[in-house]
Protein backbone atom coordinates (compact mmCIF):
# COMPACT_ATOMS: atom_id res chain seq x y z
CA UNK A 1 0.00 0.00 0.00
CA UNK A 2 2.74 2.49 0.99
CA UNK A 3 4.83 1.82 -2.12
CA UNK A 4 1.79 2.29 -4.35
CA UNK A 5 0.81 5.57 -2.70
CA UNK A 6 4.36 6.94 -2.86
CA UNK A 7 4.59 5.98 -6.53
CA UNK A 8 1.34 7.85 -7.22
CA UNK A 9 2.54 10.99 -5.42
CA UNK A 10 5.89 11.05 -7.23
CA UNK A 11 4.03 10.54 -10.51
CA UNK A 12 1.78 13.45 -9.52
CA UNK A 13 4.84 15.64 -9.01
CA UNK A 14 6.10 14.82 -12.50
CA UNK A 15 2.65 15.24 -14.05
CA UNK A 16 2.07 18.57 -12.35
CA UNK A 17 5.29 20.18 -13.53
CA UNK A 18 4.93 18.62 -16.99
CA UNK A 19 1.40 20.02 -17.34
CA UNK A 20 2.62 23.60 -16.87
CA UNK A 21 5.44 23.02 -19.35
CA UNK A 22 3.03 21.39 -21.81
CA UNK A 23 0.57 24.26 -21.48
CA UNK A 24 3.29 26.80 -22.21
CA UNK A 25 4.58 24.95 -25.26
CA UNK A 26 1.20 23.90 -26.71
CA UNK A 27 0.17 27.47 -27.47
CA UNK A 28 3.04 27.80 -29.93
CA UNK A 29 2.10 24.68 -31.91
CA UNK A 30 0.62 25.01 -35.41
CA UNK A 31 -2.99 23.90 -35.97
CA UNK A 32 -3.49 20.31 -37.07
CA UNK A 33 -4.99 21.57 -40.33
CA UNK A 34 -1.46 22.52 -41.43
CA UNK A 35 -0.52 18.85 -41.35
CA UNK A 36 0.19 16.16 -38.80
CA UNK A 37 3.83 15.93 -39.88
CA UNK A 38 4.41 19.64 -39.33
CA UNK A 39 2.66 19.49 -35.97
CA UNK A 40 4.72 16.48 -34.90
CA UNK A 41 7.98 17.97 -36.17
CA UNK A 42 7.34 21.23 -34.32
CA UNK A 43 6.46 19.35 -31.13
CA UNK A 44 9.59 17.19 -31.27
CA UNK A 45 11.82 20.21 -31.83
CA UNK A 46 10.36 22.18 -28.92
CA UNK A 47 12.65 21.44 -25.93
CA UNK A 48 10.06 22.33 -23.30
CA UNK A 49 7.46 20.04 -24.86
CA UNK A 50 9.96 17.18 -25.29
CA UNK A 51 11.00 17.52 -21.64
CA UNK A 52 7.35 17.45 -20.55
CA UNK A 53 6.77 14.30 -22.61
CA UNK A 54 9.74 12.57 -20.97
CA UNK A 55 8.42 13.52 -17.53
CA UNK A 56 5.00 12.17 -18.47
CA UNK A 57 6.55 8.87 -19.58
CA UNK A 58 8.42 8.44 -16.29
CA UNK A 59 5.31 9.46 -14.39
CA UNK A 60 3.29 6.90 -16.34
CA UNK A 61 5.69 4.17 -15.25
CA UNK A 62 5.25 5.14 -11.61
CA UNK A 63 1.49 5.41 -12.14
CA UNK A 64 1.51 1.82 -13.42
CA UNK A 65 3.25 0.75 -10.21
CA UNK A 66 0.59 2.55 -8.16
CA UNK A 67 -2.48 1.14 -9.90
CA UNK A 68 -1.15 -2.38 -9.51
CA UNK A 69 -0.78 -2.02 -5.74
CA UNK A 70 -3.63 0.17 -4.46
CA UNK A 71 -7.35 0.63 -5.27
CA UNK A 72 -7.92 2.89 -8.27
CA UNK A 73 -9.79 5.48 -6.22
CA UNK A 74 -6.65 6.00 -4.12
CA UNK A 75 -4.24 5.87 -7.06
CA UNK A 76 -6.25 8.43 -9.05
CA UNK A 77 -6.70 10.74 -6.07
CA UNK A 78 -2.93 10.59 -5.63
CA UNK A 79 -2.49 11.56 -9.28
CA UNK A 80 -4.92 14.47 -8.79
CA UNK A 81 -2.38 15.78 -6.29
CA UNK A 82 -0.39 16.99 -9.31
CA UNK A 83 -2.07 20.38 -8.97
CA UNK A 84 -1.35 21.10 -5.30
CA UNK A 85 2.17 19.78 -5.83
CA UNK A 86 2.56 22.18 -8.76
CA UNK A 87 1.30 25.00 -6.57
CA UNK A 88 3.81 24.20 -3.84
CA UNK A 89 6.71 23.82 -6.29
CA UNK A 90 5.75 27.08 -8.00
CA UNK A 91 5.56 28.89 -4.68
CA UNK A 92 9.14 27.83 -3.90
CA UNK A 93 10.86 27.99 -7.29
CA UNK A 94 8.86 30.72 -9.02
CA UNK A 95 8.06 32.83 -5.96
CA UNK A 96 4.38 32.48 -6.85
CA UNK A 97 2.22 33.65 -3.95
CA UNK A 98 -0.28 31.21 -2.45
CA UNK A 99 -3.48 32.86 -1.25
CA UNK A 100 -5.34 31.67 1.82
CA UNK A 101 -7.81 29.80 -0.39
CA UNK A 102 -4.95 28.17 -2.27
CA UNK A 103 -3.51 26.90 1.00
CA UNK A 104 -6.92 25.54 2.02
CA UNK A 105 -7.23 23.80 -1.36
CA UNK A 106 -3.78 22.22 -0.94
CA UNK A 107 -4.78 21.06 2.54
CA UNK A 108 -8.12 19.75 1.22
CA UNK A 109 -6.46 17.66 -1.48
CA UNK A 110 -3.90 16.06 0.81
CA UNK A 111 -6.49 15.56 3.58
CA UNK A 112 -8.67 13.76 1.06
CA UNK A 113 -5.77 11.54 -0.01
CA UNK A 114 -4.92 10.80 3.62
CA UNK A 115 -8.54 9.88 4.33
CA UNK A 116 -8.60 7.56 1.31
CA UNK A 117 -5.30 5.96 2.33
CA UNK A 118 -6.50 5.41 5.89
CA UNK A 119 -9.75 3.74 4.79
CA UNK A 120 -8.63 2.05 1.56
CA UNK A 121 -9.47 -1.59 1.08
CA UNK A 122 -7.61 -4.22 -0.91
CA UNK A 123 -6.78 -3.69 -4.57
CA UNK A 124 -9.14 -5.64 -6.82
CA UNK A 125 -8.58 -7.91 -9.80
CA UNK A 126 -5.71 -7.46 -12.23
CA UNK A 127 -6.47 -10.43 -14.48
CA UNK A 128 -7.64 -9.81 -18.03
CA UNK A 129 -11.33 -9.02 -18.42
CA UNK A 130 -12.35 -9.49 -22.09
CA UNK A 131 -15.48 -7.33 -21.82
CA UNK A 132 -13.53 -4.57 -20.10
CA UNK A 133 -10.90 -4.63 -22.87
CA UNK A 134 -13.66 -4.33 -25.48
CA UNK A 135 -15.08 -1.45 -23.46
CA UNK A 136 -11.70 0.31 -23.50
CA UNK A 137 -11.58 0.13 -27.28
CA UNK A 138 -15.16 1.39 -27.57
CA UNK A 139 -14.39 4.26 -25.17
CA UNK A 140 -11.27 5.14 -27.17
CA UNK A 141 -13.24 5.17 -30.43
CA UNK A 142 -15.88 7.43 -28.86
CA UNK A 143 -13.15 9.71 -27.52
CA UNK A 144 -11.66 10.04 -31.00
CA UNK A 145 -15.02 10.66 -32.64
CA UNK A 146 -16.26 13.18 -30.10
CA UNK A 147 -12.78 14.75 -29.94
CA UNK A 148 -12.90 15.39 -33.69
CA UNK A 149 -16.25 17.12 -33.30
CA UNK A 150 -15.06 19.18 -30.31
CA UNK A 151 -11.86 20.17 -32.12
CA UNK A 152 -13.90 21.71 -34.92
CA UNK A 153 -15.77 23.80 -32.38
CA UNK A 154 -14.61 26.97 -30.71
CA UNK A 155 -14.95 28.78 -27.43
CA UNK A 156 -15.27 27.60 -23.87
CA UNK A 157 -17.65 24.70 -24.53
CA UNK A 158 -15.33 23.13 -27.10
CA UNK A 159 -12.30 23.58 -24.85
CA UNK A 160 -14.05 22.07 -21.82
CA UNK A 161 -15.25 19.15 -23.94
CA UNK A 162 -11.71 18.50 -25.14
CA UNK A 163 -10.49 18.59 -21.54
CA UNK A 164 -13.16 16.11 -20.40
CA UNK A 165 -12.41 13.78 -23.31
CA UNK A 166 -8.70 13.94 -22.46
CA UNK A 167 -9.59 12.91 -18.91
CA UNK A 168 -11.57 9.96 -20.25
CA UNK A 169 -8.59 9.03 -22.40
CA UNK A 170 -6.34 8.99 -19.36
CA UNK A 171 -9.01 6.90 -17.59
CA UNK A 172 -8.66 4.31 -20.37
CA UNK A 173 -4.88 4.36 -19.82
CA UNK A 174 -5.39 3.74 -16.10
CA UNK A 175 -7.86 0.90 -16.55
CA UNK A 176 -5.73 -0.72 -19.23
CA UNK A 177 -2.70 -0.28 -17.01
CA UNK A 178 -4.43 -2.24 -14.24
CA UNK A 179 -4.71 -5.15 -16.66
CA UNK A 180 -1.06 -4.78 -17.70
CA UNK A 181 -0.11 -4.89 -14.03
CA UNK A 182 -1.05 -8.58 -13.91
CA UNK A 183 1.96 -10.74 -12.90
CA UNK A 184 1.86 -12.82 -16.08
CA UNK A 185 1.77 -12.47 -19.85
CA UNK A 186 -1.06 -13.56 -22.12
CA UNK A 187 -2.11 -13.12 -25.71
CA UNK A 188 -4.19 -10.13 -24.63
CA UNK A 189 -1.16 -8.18 -23.41
CA UNK A 190 -0.43 -6.68 -26.82
CA UNK A 191 -4.11 -5.88 -27.36
CA UNK A 192 -4.23 -4.00 -24.06
CA UNK A 193 -0.94 -2.21 -24.69
CA UNK A 194 -2.19 -0.95 -28.07
CA UNK A 195 -5.32 0.68 -26.64
CA UNK A 196 -3.31 2.17 -23.74
CA UNK A 197 -0.85 3.80 -26.14
CA UNK A 198 -3.58 5.08 -28.49
CA UNK A 199 -5.67 6.49 -25.65
CA UNK A 200 -2.65 8.06 -23.95
CA UNK A 201 -1.36 9.79 -27.08
CA UNK A 202 -4.82 11.03 -28.05
CA UNK A 203 -5.51 12.29 -24.52
CA UNK A 204 -2.21 14.22 -24.55
CA UNK A 205 -3.15 16.02 -27.76
CA UNK A 206 -6.77 16.64 -26.74
CA UNK A 207 -5.53 18.30 -23.55
CA UNK A 208 -3.08 20.39 -25.58
CA UNK A 209 -5.86 21.45 -27.97
CA UNK A 210 -8.12 22.30 -25.03
CA UNK A 211 -5.46 24.64 -23.62
CA UNK A 212 -5.20 26.37 -26.99
CA UNK A 213 -8.83 27.43 -26.61
CA UNK A 214 -9.32 28.07 -22.90
CA UNK A 215 -7.30 28.61 -19.75
CA UNK A 216 -5.34 25.86 -18.05
CA UNK A 217 -7.81 25.95 -15.15
CA UNK A 218 -10.85 25.53 -17.40
CA UNK A 219 -9.18 22.67 -19.30
CA UNK A 220 -7.79 20.91 -16.22
CA UNK A 221 -10.99 20.82 -14.15
CA UNK A 222 -12.96 18.50 -16.49
CA UNK A 223 -9.79 16.47 -17.10
CA UNK A 224 -9.43 15.81 -13.37
CA UNK A 225 -13.07 14.75 -13.13
CA UNK A 226 -12.77 12.32 -16.03
CA UNK A 227 -9.46 10.75 -15.08
CA UNK A 228 -10.40 10.36 -11.39
CA UNK A 229 -14.06 9.41 -11.18
CA UNK A 230 -14.28 6.98 -14.11
CA UNK A 231 -11.42 4.66 -12.99
CA UNK A 232 -12.57 4.89 -9.36
CA UNK A 233 -16.09 3.78 -10.29
CA UNK A 234 -14.95 1.00 -12.64
CA UNK A 235 -12.40 -0.15 -10.08
CA UNK A 236 -15.08 -0.67 -7.45
CA UNK A 237 -17.93 -1.97 -9.63
CA UNK A 238 -16.01 -4.08 -12.17
CA UNK A 239 -12.59 -4.88 -10.71
CA UNK A 240 -13.61 -5.39 -7.10
CA UNK A 241 -11.55 -2.72 -5.32
CA UNK A 242 -12.39 -2.95 -1.63
CA UNK A 243 -14.41 -0.18 0.03
CA UNK A 244 -14.44 -0.68 3.83
CA UNK A 245 -16.27 2.59 4.42
CA UNK A 246 -18.30 4.26 1.69
CA UNK A 247 -18.75 7.57 3.59
CA UNK A 248 -15.00 7.87 4.20
CA UNK A 249 -14.11 7.03 0.60
CA UNK A 250 -16.73 9.44 -0.77
CA UNK A 251 -15.56 12.22 1.54
CA UNK A 252 -11.93 11.59 0.60
CA UNK A 253 -12.67 11.75 -3.12
CA UNK A 254 -14.72 14.94 -2.74
CA UNK A 255 -12.01 16.67 -0.69
CA UNK A 256 -9.18 15.58 -3.01
CA UNK A 257 -11.00 16.51 -6.22
CA UNK A 258 -12.40 19.80 -4.92
CA UNK A 259 -8.96 20.98 -3.86
CA UNK A 260 -7.35 19.86 -7.11
CA UNK A 261 -10.02 21.52 -9.27
CA UNK A 262 -9.69 24.79 -7.37
CA UNK A 263 -5.92 24.70 -7.73
CA UNK A 264 -6.26 24.38 -11.50
CA UNK A 265 -6.78 28.14 -11.27
CA UNK A 266 -3.38 28.50 -9.59
CA UNK A 267 -1.76 26.63 -12.45
CA UNK A 268 -3.49 29.04 -14.81
CA UNK A 269 -2.05 32.03 -12.96
CA UNK A 270 1.45 30.60 -13.29
CA UNK A 271 0.99 30.20 -17.03
CA UNK A 272 -0.55 33.64 -17.50
CA UNK A 273 2.54 35.25 -16.03
CA UNK A 274 4.64 33.54 -18.63
CA UNK A 275 6.93 31.93 -16.09
CA UNK A 276 6.58 28.18 -16.67
CA UNK A 277 9.61 28.18 -18.97
CA UNK A 278 11.69 28.58 -15.88
CA UNK A 279 10.35 25.42 -14.27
Amino acid sequence: MLIGLLAALVAALLYGVAAVMQASASRGLPPIEEGVLRLTRTALTTPVLVASILMLVVGAGLHLVAIGRVPLYLAQAGIAAQLPITALVSAVTLKERLTGRDVLAVASTFLGIALLAADAGESGATQDRPLLIVGLYVATALMLGLGTVAYRGSGRAAGASLGLLAGLGYAVVTLGGRQLAAPYLSWRTLVIAVVVVIAGVCAFWLYSFAMQRISVAAASAPLIIGETLVPALVGVVVLGDGVPSWPAIAAGLVLAMAGAIYLAGFEGRVLDRGRPDGV
